[in-house]
């Protein structure tokens, strides 16, 4: 029930990207309503969804980028998954 905004970040399936995510977000000062984390988004890929306790997700998002990570829409990923 808190205002936040909830991010896609698209990530390798590899052991210690979460705490990268996590670690780089709450360097922001940003604290986590939830996290989900979904089946395979591709080969080796999982699509990773943080619900941030923010509306200004911007410098975090360009942080999360500069790390290499792909970010899409939420709304955008459900709807290729409707398909």
């Amino acid at each position: 029930g808190e205002p936040g905004t909830l991010i896609c970040i698209i990530v390798e399936e590899k052991v210690g990207q979460m705490k990268k995510i996590v670690d780089a977000i709450t360097e922001e000062n940003i604290s986590f309503g939830s996290i989900l984390v979904s089946r395979y988004w591709e080969t080796d890929k999982r699509a990773v969804f943080p619900y941030l306790l923010t509306q200004n997700v911007g410098p975090v998002k360009r942080k999360l980028k500069k790390m290499g990570y792909t970010l899409l829409d939420p709304m955008d990923w459900h709807m290729d998954q409707l398909s």
